[in-house]
Parts: structure tokens; sequence; C-alpha cells
């Protein structure tokens, strides 16, 4: 059997926020890679025509540079 590739995906949307101790514990894990689907930040013409995003982009940043933040 093959090298073990493990994947962390802490949330099923980029902006949707997860539980640090829940991504701390998995960061024990040693994973691989770090994956979020960016999903959608324009979920339908009302939140376009309104000119409001449909997640903050504080939220998204968070997700994002959740790693970067901590060195």
């Amino acid at each position: 059997m093959g090298r073990k590739f493990k994947i962390l995906s802490p949330t099923a949307i980029l902006g949707y926020g997860f539980p640090e101790e829940s991504f701390r514990k998995a960061m024990e894990e040693s994973p691989d890679l770090i994956a979020v689907d960016a999903g959608s930040s324009d979920p339908g013409p009302h939140y376009l025509g309104q000119v409001n995003p449909y997640r903050s982009g504080r939220g998204k940043t968070r997700s994002a540079l959740y790693d970067y933040r901590r060195r």
C-alpha cells in the first residue's frame, strides 16, 4: 500500500467559519493539504442587486488566512 495523503477541509464553504479548537485538533494529524470549496460569494440576484455579499469579507479572510496569522 502506498503512502497516505491526508486532506483537511475545516468547513464546507470558505467564509462560513469553523471552531478553532476543532481545527487545532485536526492539525495534530499533520494534514498534507488544507482545502475548502470557495462556494459562491453571490448566491443570487438579490445580493448582487443590493451590493451585499452573501458572506462577509472578514469571514472569508479569516478562513483563508488562519494558518498564515499563526506564523
